[in-house]
């Protein structure tokens, strides 16, 4: 997003919308790439008005993904948890799909990695940090 080329950014920001952050559904991708999102506002190539504007209104929009309170989000069992983390090494979307548990335990980590995101005091890493701090 911070090349010159204003058809790659177009390309760009529709992916974000299409597949980071689908209809408002986050994705297990949305909380990195909204930590990218963020590096990309002091990144000093961005100089267009409007596509700052428009990072920030994705960055708002995880945000919101990450208040999700209208649905029963549920912390899963160690079990679960194992089984999801298993497929996901394995590369096996087919098994989390097919198995509601192993769908809601990727869901409550994309909206857990949201609210991360917005809360920087929760995060994991010193680097994650760094760089919502630098905003």
């Amino acid at each position: 997003m911070a090349a010159p080329d204003a058809a790659a950014r177009a390309g760009a920001l529709e992916h974000l919308w299409s597949a980071i952050l689908h209809q408002e559904t986050p994705w297990t991708a949305t909380p990195p790439a909204a930590l990218e999102v963020a590096a990309l506002l002091v990144d000093p190539r961005v100089t267009d008005p409007s596509l700052r504007a428009e990072l920030l209104t994705f960055l708002a929009a995880v945000a919101e993904a990450g208040s999700i309170t209208d649905r029963n989000l549920f912390e899963p069992d160690s079990d679960v948890d194992a089984a999801l983390a298993q497929a996901l090494r394995d590369g096996d979307e087919e098994r989390i799909w097919e198995d509601e548990r192993l769908q809601g335990a990727l869901y409550v980590r994309a909206v857990i990695g949201c609210r991360q995101v917005v809360r920087p005091w929760s995060w994991p890493s010193a680097t994650s940090t760094s760089r919502l701090t630098a905003i």
